[in-house]
């Protein structure tokens, strides 16, 4: 497995990848929306370890198409 910075533009870019809305991505990884929006906005810490885990488990279940962008 490729080790992932899962900075706000690479946790966007994978749930945009996937091509779901910030609900049904958060819902995916474990987290409240809200979360989800302020991963992605960065006004708030990067992933725990145990949602990079579950954020490297939806990419490597992604189709391959999704993978590629990674």
């Amino acid at each position: 497995m490729v080790e992932i910075e899962w900075t706000p533009l690479a946790v966007r870019a994978l749930r945009e990848a996937l091509r779901r809305s910030s609900l049904e991505f958060a819902k995916m990884v474990g987290v409240t929306n809200r979360t989800l929006i302020l991963w992605e906005s960065g006004k708030t810490s990067r992933p725990h370890a145990s949602s990079k885990r579950l954020l490297h488990e939806v990419l490597e279940n992604a189709p391959a198409e999704a993978q590629q962008r990674f």
